[in-house]
């Protein structure tokens, strides 16, 4: 069971459309991924929250119920809320009301989509940290080049 950040008390787990949620029944906070998160609420202040967690202004968070790292606490303009983003774990931890306070998706996102979402979030950061390192992308994925699919083509 995770512990809540601010309490320790074990949190409730609580499916959505989007996911899987956990909720501290004491102080009512709420944790989850990102990509759960992004199915219940607008997606742009929660993309500007996870870019500052990594470039902006940044605070030290609670700890993290999943990975117990520390956790980095953002503000989001929009809402005018402070959450706590774990960029280990890609969760975030919202304090009792901060979910309300962000604007809420028009349609939401059912947890396929979500999974979806994360396989393509996984597949950009290996392309990511391949271009970046300078590294060949198929060092890491098994990519074969155009032409042997041209020839196998040809004997079909």
């Amino acid at each position: 069971m995770l512990p809540c950040p601010r309490c320790h008390t074990p949190l409730r787990a609580t499916k959505t459309l989007a996911g899987v949620v956990w909720d501290c029944s004491r102080h009512h906070g709420r944790f989850a991924q990102l990509g759960v998160l992004k199915g219940l609420v607008h997606d742009l202040p929660l993309s500007q929250a996870w870019k500052d967690a990594y470039w902006g202004e940044t605070r030290p968070g609670c700890s993290c119920p999943t990975c117990h790292r520390a956790m980095t606490e953002v503000r989001i303009q929009v809402a005018g809320v402070e959450v706590d983003v774990c960029r280990s774990c890609k969760s975030l931890w919202l304090d009792h009301g901060e979910q309300q306070q962000l604007p809420p998706r028009t349609r939401p996102i059912i947890a396929e989509e979500s999974t979806n979402a994360e396989h393509a979030f996984a597949i950009d950061r290996i392309y990511r940290h391949t271009t970046f390192s300078g590294e060949f992308i198929g060092e890491f994925i098994d990519i074969q080049p155009l032409s042997i699919w041209i020839d196998l083509s040809a004997h079909n």
